[in-house]
């Protein structure tokens, strides 16, 4: 692996598992308890037990590149879950969806992962796809402002203390891009606002992804630059061999008709 592509996954990967970190502070209060989680059936007690039912599901290690947005996922996702603040809310599945699209979309793994994420969380696959899809769909023919006013977004707004997540801001990030308004810190800070969410975290949230994706896509262009060059370099091999037999068939033939002289 060249020197290049280990910058750019360290890079990625800290940052990855960074972005999970802004709740640990209150992790362990939070893990101490298991409030009652609608909509979920199996809600891991802590982050450990949901990397234990990720590794059960998926059934064996994650290679690298993958490693760090499994941590991400796996912790924020269980300490939103646990919080007395979190409601099952069909912008957190379409943010699930979309962050999973966006960092395994290349990964031949993906679909596996993707499923094992939910089993760990304890969280119906099926169901969440769903969701997201259904919410896609209503969202596609709708203003900024009757986005808002829809009982999706209206259900956030309306519950004090909602739990904020990466998940459902990368929900609501990709809800502004279907209806035109292009995340930004001003389009943030105005959705924030009529949904009582923190516009700090989710501005953060945005430039880390924008960030991350843009390092994924540098790890993955080197990566296919250096399967290229494996696979030249191989022709090359196998270019040489043919040349080096062939000279050595001319050899041979030589020195027989000589010998039939």
């Amino acid at each position: 692996m060249s020197l290049r592509l280990l910058l750019a996954l360290g890079c990625l990967l800290p940052a990855a598992s960074f972005r999970a970190s802004g709740t640990v502070g209150s992790a362990s209060t939070a893990q101490r308890a298991r409030p009652a989680v609608c909509g979920v059936a199996n809600v891991p007690k802590t982050v450990g037990e949901a990397r234990t039912g990720f590794n059960k599901a998926y059934g064996r290690p994650v290679d690298g590149v993958q490693q760090g947005f499994v941590n991400e996922m796996l912790t924020g996702c269980q300490l939103a879950l646990i919080s007395p603040g979190y409601a099952p809310s069909r912008v957190f599945s379409l943010g699930f969806e979309s962050l999973c699209t966006a960092f395994l979309a290349n990964s031949g793994e993906g679909p596996k992962i993707h499923d094992a994420l939910l089993a760990g969380l304890g969280m119906d696959a099926k169901k969440l796809v769903s969701e997201a899809e259904a919410l896609k769909a209503a969202a596609a023919g709708m203003s900024e402002a009757e986005l808002l006013a829809s009982p999706d977004l209206k259900a956030i707004a309306s519950k004090p203390g909602y739990k904020y997540s990466y998940p459902l801001g990368a929900g609501l990030l990709a809800l502004m891009a279907l209806v035109g308004s292009e995340p930004s810190k001003e389009v943030i800070e105005r959705w924030c606002t009529a949904l009582g969410l923190p516009a700090s975290r989710l501005t953060k949230d945005w430039e880390f992804y924008e960030d991350a994706s843009r390092k994924l896509v540098e790890v993955r262009q080197m990566m296919a630059e250096m399967k290229a060059a494996g696979k030249r370099k191989e022709a090359a091999k196998l270019k040489e061999e043919a040349e080096k037999a062939m000279k050595e068939a001319d050899e041979a033939e030589a020195k027989e008709k000589a010998a039939n002289k």
